[in-house]
């Protein structure tokens, strides 16, 4: 059927300036909203947040949230045997947080090659 969709994202990304450690912070959100056209029910909704952050020494850090909401207007059989009753179901709902490191190798590596390459 007929239905509204609302999106909106915002993204931040900031190389810093003074700091020996943090060359850089990155943030991004966003929110991806459908209800139907009457504007009674939210049929779909995701959120997302993610934070980074660099490090001079191309190591990184990273967070992210994310959570989505699904309406389902009518029961629906998946497997005999097996429905799945109608209503809101929220999902996915996580956080997940990683520290990279980097390879600051080619810091490392000084002089000319004695041949062209």
């Amino acid at each position: 059927g007929d239905f509204r969709r609302k999106f909106a994202d915002v993204r931040y990304s900031q190389r810093t300036r003074k700091s020996r450690t943090i060359r850089r912070l990155n943030f991004d959100t966003s929110l991806d909203y459908i209800e139907n056209a009457a504007r009674t029910l939210v049929e779909n909704k995701e959120q997302k947040t993610a934070l980074g952050i660099e490090f001079h020494n191309s190591d990184q850090f990273k967070a992210d949230y994310r959570t989505d909401y699904e309406l389902l207007p009518k029961a629906f059989t998946i497997a005999t045997g097996v429905t799945v009753p109608r209503g809101g179901y929220q999902y996915g709902v996580k956080v997940r947080i990683q520290y990279e490191e980097g390879s600051d190798v080619a810091l490392r590596i000084k002089g000319k090659p004695s041949k062209p390459i």
